[in-house]
């Protein structure tokens, strides 16, 4: 068995002015791998809107995560933007396109490990 932890994890949902939705989520605790204490820090949001005709939306997370035992602080990021295409023919919010970039700095806690990647998003509700 690995050492017990102890986790305390707060995250309200609100919505802020535009937004469709802002969250804040904290965690405070050991992870499971180490014997060191760190912090987690996780906003995400949504934030609809338009440019002419077209409906766009920007999804996203981030996490800030402290350093602990021998890691460094990390940031992980993935904003998203996407555009309702099946709004054009009069079926909104089932088939959206866009790109993600995912970002993410000192990658496993180690200092320098960069990683940085543009993605194509596609997304269909059945």
């Amino acid at each position: 068995m690995g050492p017990a932890s102890l986790r305390l994890v707060i995250g309200p949902r609100c919505s802020v002015g535009a937004f469709a939705s802002v969250d804040r989520g904290r965690f405070q605790g050991q992870p499971t791998d180490c014997q060191a204490t760190t912090y987690q820090i996780t906003p995400s949001w949504s934030l609809p809107f338009g440019v002419g005709a077209a409906k766009l939306t920007l999804d996203g997370v981030v996490d800030f995560i402290g350093s602990h035992a021998n890691r460094e602080a990390q940031i992980l990021s993935q904003p998203q933007l996407t555009l309702d295409l099946s709004r054009l023919w009069r079926k909104p919010r089932r088939v959206l396109v866009g790109v993600e970039w995912d970002y993410w700095h000192n990658q496993y806690g180690i200092s320098g490990l960069e990683d940085s990647v543009l993605l194509p998003v596609l997304i269909w509700v059945m």
